[in-house]
Formats: structure tokens, C-alpha cells, sequence
């Protein structure tokens, strides 16, 4: 969800264009002059799992944007502030709620750079999210499978859970480059699954970030297309 004033909206709606290329769905109020159904605007913010916060001088003093960022704060569901006024810096109640996050400035960052920092921040969201609902989806799990005399000790190993060696023993099995493995190791199982979280929910993030960060080691696309398809298959088949 974007929550925003409406004389910010020629950036909100670049803003929502950007995530939508990147396959995420995003709501945002078109008619925001007047306000939307409060019933609407509370059901956008209960069913995503982030709102993006537009924050500008005339977002702070708009009666219905507070009424939207008080609500979020209520319901817990995580938020990102985006500072769309040069110099502003929120006080009152908007600087109470933001508190000490760390703003995604987009005016001091040009539009690109502000939006692989929006994109980084829900990629993390998303996975926290997930990582959550895992470790309680494991723990039911693992409870049922100690409760079957059927089921070997073996099968309680989920991948999540690898030390390092036990990485390093699966990237030896399934032959990735050493090129890759290089600067991916030392890694456990949870660094692992973190990858594959940032595969699924952002794919350009994923590819730009090894690029970014592996551009010598990385040497074709080939050796990529290995280790990614290895990755999917590792945490796909639960």
C-alpha cells in the first residue's frame, strides 16, 4: 500500500508503476483529495504486508494520511518512510510514529538508486515475514514427524537448519563453480534460504545483487543459471 498526499501523487504513481514491473500489487488511493471509505483504507492496510509512507509537510498535516499511518501503526504492520519534501523532517505525531527508522530519501538520491533502496527494504520485510511463518510451519512439523514411529531422525535435518559444513558439503554434491562458491561460503542453511527468499519475492534484486556484488566471480551466466536452479530445487521440494 502507498499512503500519500494527493499533491504528492505524480511521484506516488512512478513509485507504484516501479513495483509493478518488479510483480508486486500495489493499492494506492486515486481519489485521496477527498478521502477514501474509511472501511477501504482499513482493509488495504490489514491485507498488505507493507505500506510505504510518503512522507511530505502537507502529508503530516492531512487529517485523513494520519488517520491511514496511526491505523498501521495499530495493526503492526510494517511500514517504510519515503521523505518526498527536500529538508522536511517530521515532528508531532508523524515523528513520534517514525521514530528513529531510517528514511529512504528521494530527494537526495535519484529516482533509480531511491527505488533499489524501496525494492531492498520489502525484499527484507518479505522475507522476515516468511521466515516467521516457516519456523512455525518447521516446528509443527518436526513435533509430527517425533510423534510418528515411522519417520527417521534424518528427515527432522531441514536445510534451514545447515551449519557450514553441511552447505559446503551440498555445494560439492551438486557441482557449483567454485568461481560462486568462493564468496558464498562460509554460509549455513538460514543465509541460504535468505538467497532463495530474495530469488522468489524480487528476481531482478536477486540477479542485480550477485551481479553487483560477484562481478569478477561470476564469470558467465551459465555457472548463475546452475547455482539458482540448484538453490530453487533445495527449498522447493518442502
Amino acid at each position: 500500500m502507498i499512503s500519500y498526499n494527493s499533491k504528492s501523487r505524480p511521484i506516488c504513481l512512478n513509485i507504484k508503476k516501479e513495483l509493478e514491473k518488479n510483480g508486486y500489487k500495489v493499492w494506492i488511493d486515486f481519489e485521496s483529495i477527498y478521502g477514501s471509505s474509511l472501511e477501504a483504507m482499513a482493509n488495504a492496510i490489514e491485507t498488505s504486508f507493507c505500506v510505504l509512507m510518503c512522507i511530505t509537510e502537507n502529508y503530516k498535516e492531512s487529517n485523513f494520511c494520519r488517520l491511514e499511518a496511526e491505523y498501521c501503526v495499530q495493526k503492526n504492520c510494517p511500514f517504510v518512510p519515503l521523505i518526498l519534501q527536500k529538508g522536511y523532517r517530521p515532528n508531532g505525531w508523524l515523528g513520534i510514529i517514525l521514530g528513529t527508522r531510517i528514511f529512504i530519501d528521494f530527494t537526495k538520491y535519484d529516482f533509480e538508486k531511491a527505488m533499489f533502496e524501496v525494492n531492498r527494504n520489502l525484499t527484507l520485510i518479505k522475507y522476515n515475514l516468511n521466515k516467521t511463518k516457516i519456523e512455525i510451519d518447521k516446528t509443527d512439523q518436526i513435533e509430527s514427524m517425533k510423534n510418528s514411529t515411522l519417520v527417521n531422525n534424518d528427515e527432522w535435518n531441514f536445510e534451514i537448519n545447515w551449519n557450514e559444513k553441511q552447505v559446503e558439503d551440498w555445494l560439492r554434491k551438486v557441482q557449483i563453480d567454485q568461481n560462486i562458491t568462493k564468496d558464498l561460503i562460509p554460509c549455513n542453511g538460514q543465509v541460504l534460504n535468505q538467497l532463495y527468499m530474495i530469488l522468489k519475492w524480487n528476481p531482478e534484486f536477486y540477479y542485480q545483487s550477485l551481479k553487483t556484488s560477484s562481478a569478477d566471480s561470476i564469470k558467465s551466466l551459465k555457472n548463475l543459471a546452475i547455482f539458482t536452479n540448484e538453490l530453487k530445487k533445495l527449498f522447493e521440494k518442502q
